[in-house]
Parts: structure tokens; C-alpha cells; sequence
């Protein structure tokens, strides 16, 4: 590699440039003598090289770069404090450290830290869903009513006939009273005007109004179904101890540790220190991770138009559920590139001047539209597999809490079958043993 910035006998210059893969910014395509970079920073190369008439040489360093204890840098901003190249082609976050070691350039474009996370299924699956029309106080209420109403019943009728079989009238009643709950007629209205007036007011008050009340909330219910909470923002992130959080190696970590929000500050500690998951850029979007994330392991930091770029291929074979990045952002700084100290000044001055041409002319800020995009998003319909109609039409798990009720009804039958037959014989039994021997 030659050193340092070079002229050539026909006056042209040869400048040596460090940046690696951050899709859609920069994308080193291959490293050598004029070698191509994609995405917005490659065209900004190319105008540079262009219109200052320099030659350059493209080296992939793999990330940003971070300083150590000692003062040395890694990654692209120790090749520049090294003098191993002259200009750090990357959307990088000045910081008051990285201006001491190398020069800083204009602003080119504002990058929002977004939080990528992901839902297995958009509905929540509620086995008793079915019953979820009314809150429990208002089952327990109606439990406590149709218990104070039969033995007021009961009462009432014992005290007009003088019956003393308490039990037997009581069971008749329960069984009647809870009966009327679910149908709004009776075979055996009862006998008395007293227990009529009773039975009527049931009848209208729980039969008719609150078990229509119940049908309507059940419709709604199994029409509008719950959705997966989403994480909104770093503070969910936060209070969930467990997950991962996965950001690009040495890049905006001095925005996380600097944040006013002490939920942030706790995602630059887990990441760095705790967990290590600070991944090269070309790494970050790996399959192992975006498994993690659609699984709600991990989430994912990086910009809005990196995660969009980064999940394409996830989102075209998404079979279910969304990737969706968070409504509140981690946070936003303003993009630059670093030059070598070492770089001549006039060179530097002209690479900036023609900088400041496209920031006012406002090509930086159409560029920057066109890979910034609108992405929030996307799921199992939008990638292509399924409908609308599909995600809100009925599921055996939407029905499962029915198979449930059920079961509980079947095996309550069972139970109180067995104790009723073990009842008729010993009744039997005893009625056997007091006959007398023939």
C-alpha cells in the first residue's frame, strides 16, 4: 500500500479509502484499486473521485472502530489514526474522541436508531376466550347471586308448604335458577306467586339482558381478536432481563452510553458489557439472529433503512407472524466520514466544499430518501403468503377453551355419576341388612 495521499506525474491523485459492508450506506463490493462501492456512499465516492480528479484504493475493515484504553482506535478509525488510510468511507457518529484522532466532515444525513423486534403470531391465543366476555367479578357476582336467590326461594317455599326437605328444594331451585341462565323458558315455573315474581326477575334481569349482554361481547371477541403486545420502545426492551440485544460492532455505542434515558443506557450495558453481542455490520443481519429475533429472544439496533434492508430476504419467506421496529427510537445522530489528519488540507477543504455543493442542493438529502424509505414493518401478508381473511377467520385454538368447558362438564358428570352410584349401593346395602330372614 502506499503511503499517504500521492500525485501522480499526469496530476492525479491517489487516495487511500477504508469502509466495509452496512447495507444500504456502503457496500464494499470487492477491495482494490478503484473498486466499487454500492449503496449512497458509493455514489458519493464516485462524485468525489470525479469532479477532484483522484484515483482511489478500497479496503474492507469490517466496522466502525473503537478506542481502547491505551488511545488506540480499532476497525476504520485506528486505520486512520494508524496512517494506514486517508479518508473512513462510513455513516459515522462524531464524537468529541473520534475528533481528537482524525478530522471530521460536514453532516450528510440524520440516521434513526430503530429497535427491530418481531411477533411469532399477531393474535394472542386465550384458551378461554369464550368466556372472556364478561370480567371475573361478573361471573363471581352472578355465582353469589344465583346462590342468595335459590335459598330465598327455597325459604320462601318451605315457609308456604312447611316442607322441612330443605336440601331437596334447594337442589331443585340450583339446578332450575342455573338452567334459566342459558334458556329463557322453563317447563316448571314455580307453583306460588311469590316465587313467580322471583323467577320473572331472573328470568328478565340474567336470562334475557345479561346472557344477550354476554352473546354481544362474545361476537366482538371472536371478531376483534387480541393482538400480541408489541415492544414499543427501549423501556420494554429494558425490563425484559432475558432478551439479547444485538447492534453493529462499534458504532453508535457512544449514543447508548451517553443517552439521557437510563433505559438506554441500560441496553449499551447489556449489549457491550453483559452480553457481547455487538456484531460486525456484515454479520448483523445473519440468519442465527433474525431467527433469535422472530423467536422474541433478541432485538436488534441498527438504522430504519439497515433493518429494511437487512430482513428483505426474511420478509419474502415469512410463513407467519412480523418483523416490526419499535414506535420510539433508541435515538438520532447526524451521519459523517473521517479523514486522516495526515491528509494535505487543501484536500480536505475540497472534499468538503463539494460536500456542502450536494447538502444545499439538496441531491445528499433526495438520496438519502430514496434508501431511508418508510420501513416499519412486515408480516405473513405483506411478504406474500396468506390474506387478510385468513389471520381473522376462527382457529381450533380460537375454539379450544369450548373443548375445554366441555371436558370440565364430562368428567364432572363422570365424578358425580361414581359418588351417585356408590351412594344407591350402600343405600341398598342397608336397606337389604334390615329385612328380616325368611
Amino acid at each position: 500500500m502506499m503511503a499517504g495521499v500521492s500525485t501522480s506525474e499526469n496530476g492525479t491523485t491517489f487516495v487511500r479509502v477504508v469502509s466495509f459492508i452496512y447495507k444500504p450506506y456502503h457496500i464494499v463490493m470487492k477491495e482494490g484499486r478503484n473498486a466499487r462501492v454500492a449503496g449512497m456512499y458509493g455514489k458519493l465516492l464516485d462524485i468525489l473521485a470525479n469532479s477532484l480528479n483522484f484515483e482511489y484504493e478500497v479496503r474492507n475493515v469490517g466496522f466502525w472502530g473503537l478506542r481502547l484504553q491505551n488511545g488506540s482506535w480499532t476497525g476504520a478509525m485506528g486505520e486512520l489514526q494508524r496512517d494506514n488510510a486517508d479518508i473512513a468511507l462510513m455513516c459515522g457518529l462524531p464524537t468529541y474522541e473520534g475528533s481528537q484522532v482524525t478530522v471530521i466532515s460536514p453532516t450528510l444525513n440524520p440516521v434513526d436508531i430503530a429497535i427491530l423486534a418481531a411477533r411469532k403470531n399477531r393474535f394472542l391465543k386465550i384458551p378461554f376466550a369464550l368466556v372472556n366476555g364478561f370480567d371475573l367479578e361478573v361471573w363471581l357476582l352472578l355465582l353469589l347471586t344465583l346462590v342468595s336467590v335459590t335459598i330465598e326461594m327455597t325459604l320462601i317455599h318451605c315457609g308456604l308448604v312447611r316442607s322441612s326437605n330443605f336440601i331437596r328444594l334447594l337442589y331443585f331451585y340450583v339446578t332450575q335458577l342455573f338452567g334459566n341462565i342459558w334458556a329463557e323458558c322453563s317447563a316448571r315455573p314455580p307453583s306460588f306467586n311469590a316465587l313467580r315474581m322471583i323467577w320473572i326477575s331472573w328470568m328478565l334481569g340474567i336470562s334475557m339482558i345479561l346472557m344477550n349482554a354476554f352473546a354481544g361481547n362474545l361476537k366482538g371477541l371472536l371478531l376483534f381478536k387480541a393482538e400480541t403486545p408489541r415492544i414499543s420502545g427501549p423501556l420494554d426492551v429494558a425490563n425484559q432481563q432475558k432478551m439479547k440485544v444485538f447492534l453493529p460492532l462499534n458504532s453508535f455505542e457512544n449514543l447508548l452510553m451517553t443517552s439521557d434515558k437510563a433505559s438506554v443506557r441500560s441496553l449499551y450495558h447489556r449489549a457491550v458489557i453483559e452480553q457481547h453481542t455487538a456484531t460486525p455490520p456484515a454479520e448483523l443481519f445473519s440468519d442465527k439472529i433474525l431467527n433469535a429475533v422472530f423467536e422474541g429472544q433478541a432485538v436488534l439496533l441498527a438504522s430504519r433503512p439497515a433493518i429494511g434492508r437487512g430482513t428483505m430476504a426474511q420478509c419474502k419467506n415469512l410463513k407467519r407472524g412480523e418483523f416490526y421496529t419499535a414506535r420510539e427510537l433508541i435515538g438520532t445522530y447526524h451521519a459523517v466520514i473521517f479523514y486522516n489528519r495526515r491528509m494535505p488540507i487543501h484536500l480536505q477543504e475540497a472534499i468538503n466544499e463539494r460536500l456542502m455543493r450536494l447538502y444545499d442542493s439538496g441531491i445528499l438529502d433526495e438520496w438519502f430518501r430514496k434508501v431511508n424509505g418508510a420501513w416499519t414493518g412486515c408480516s405473513a401478508v405483506a411478504g406474500g403468503s396468506g390474506d387478510d381473511r385468513s389471520m381473522e377467520a376462527l382457529h381450533l385454538a380460537d375454539l379450544e377453551g369450548l373443548f375445554y368447558i366441555v371436558l370440565m362438564g364430562q368428567t364432572s358428570g363422570s365424578i358425580v355419576f361414581i359418588l351417585e352410584y356408590q351412594l344407591h349401593r350402600l343405600l341398598c346395602e342397608d336397606l337389604s341388612a334390615q329385612r328380616p330372614l325368611e
